[in-house]
């Protein structure tokens, strides 16, 4: 790694000098050299200098600046001649810094490194070359994300945005539940992450597999996905109650099944294995503080038992809304946030989650999509992909899905029943 003009790079990313530190003290031992230029000995902390063992100087205007830098140099001070300078040892040794290439002019030697530089690239071939230093777009197209993701295989998650750290795609699974909350201050992109995330989902398994029941009783955060084949969308508190009663049966027949296999296998039983079969249901409640007040008591309570006993029946909840809509829940809200598994958006000021976040990350403004993911304390940077910007936008998206999945398409205002669907034994 190298760094020319040190100073410059430390005003301008104060939160970088104390990862230096650390790569000075430890990045030996991982194959990790440092070069850093300055233009004044004092210019460079103390606590950073002392990591650096090889030290060069260059000419310095204050001959007495050279021990400082170099140590004791028993009165030796470089000939004043250009790239002249001493490298610190026992004793210090004098040196004259070579020429990069061959040439009268400054303008010379630049064209002789460029042949050379264009030489190696053809000696190199097609060997694998470093990778490109990338930098966190101010906004990440979905459309270019799920171009990037589609090289990555082997694995059952979706792209949802960037890691911040290795500014590569983010992918979250339905694994890493079964429960999701999703928290962070007014307009920090939670409902983005939702549409972004349901889209993946959606793009990635059949309507035979995957079930989406989209409640929003505010009819403004989750309508623009009611049109794909996996989607149910409930607006109303009635509709709310209708449904979870609805998900009832078809969890306890699953529960049947599952404990009908178990008996018929005698003790030899994958239980995980039996239920890959149940289409995955996932109940996503945005805006969480309007269904707490509106929903029916007694769909909230039938969901308490679910909550907890979800695991290998292919329920999955992704609860959204404020940090202070999660302070003091019970029941099957209190189930999901006890997981702690979810994000938290627009602020690094976090308590509805257990996680630590680094000193140098709470002083930082988040912009709106850019937060945390959390799952058991860890904690991944993330910047949320955007459905809106680039070349296919988000209706188009939704298109392009029903065209992938046409045996369950609607048409515009039919309202499908997935869950009654569900509950016949062939869709299990």
């Amino acid at each position: 790694m190298v760094i020319d003009n040190y100073p410059a790079f430390a005003a301008a990313y104060e939160d970088a000098d104390e990862l230096l530190v650390q790569f000075t003290r430890e990045g030996g031992g991982y194959g990790l050299h440092v070069v850093l230029t300055v233009d004044a000995p004092n210019n460079i902390r103390m606590k950073l200098s002392s990591n650096i063992g090889l030290v060069i100087s260059l000419q310095l205007k204050d001959n007495t600046e050279y021990m400082s830098v170099i140590g004791r140099t028993n009165g030796l001070v470089p000939s004043p001649l250009p790239g002249r300078g001493l490298v610190k040892g026992e004793p210090p040794l004098e040196f004259q810094t070579a020429l990069p290439a061959a040439g009268q002019t400054e303008f010379q030697r630049t064209a002789q490194l460029k042949q050379v530089f264009g030489k190696m690239a053809i000696a190199w071939g097609n060997q694998p070359r470093s990778r490109p230093i990338n930098t966190l777009p101010e906004a990440q197209p979905l459309c270019e994300l799920r171009e990037l993701w589609d090289t990555n295989k082997n694995t059952d998650a979706t792209p949802i945005g960037l890691d911040e750290d290795s500014l590569e795609p983010f992918g979250l699974s339905l694994n890493s539940g079964p429960h999701f909350m999703v928290a962070g201050p007014p307009q920090s992109g939670k409902t983005t992450l939702l549409r972004v995330w349901l889209m993946g989902l959606a793009r990635a398994l059949s309507p035979q597999q995957l079930n989406l029941i989209l409640v929003d009783f505010r009819q403004d955060s989750l309508g623009p996905l009611a049109a794909l084949p996996h989607a149910t969308v409930v607006d109303t508190p009635d509709a709310f109650a209708a449904r979870i009663e609805q998900l009832d049966g078809v969890l306890n027949e699953r529960r049947r099944m599952l404990e009908a296999a178990r008996q018929r296998a005698r003790g030899d039983f994958d239980a995980q294995a039996f239920s890959a079969q149940f289409a995955r249901m996932v109940l996503v409640i945005d805006d969480f503080d309007a269904v707490r007040d509106q929903a029916p008591v007694e769909a909230m309570m039938a969901l308490d038992g679910w909550a907890k006993a979800s695991r290998g029946l292919g329920l999955y909840i992704v609860m959204a809304g404020a940090e202070g809509d999660f302070f003091g829940v019970d029941g099957w809200a209190r189930t999901v946030k006890d997981q702690q598994t979810g994000f938290f958006l627009g602020s690094a000021d976090m308590q509805v989650f257990n996680a630590r976040v680094p000193y140098a990350l709470t002083k930082k403004l988040y912009a709106p999509g850019q937060g945390f993911f959390v799952a058991k304390a860890r904690l991944t940077q993330i910047k949320v992909a955007t459905p809106d910007v680039g070349a296919v936008r988000l209706a188009q998206m939704v298109r392009d899905v029903r065209e992938r999945w046409p045996m369950r398409a609607r048409e515009a205002g039919a309202a499908e029943d997935i869950l009654e669907v569900q509950a016949m034994p062939s869709a299990f």
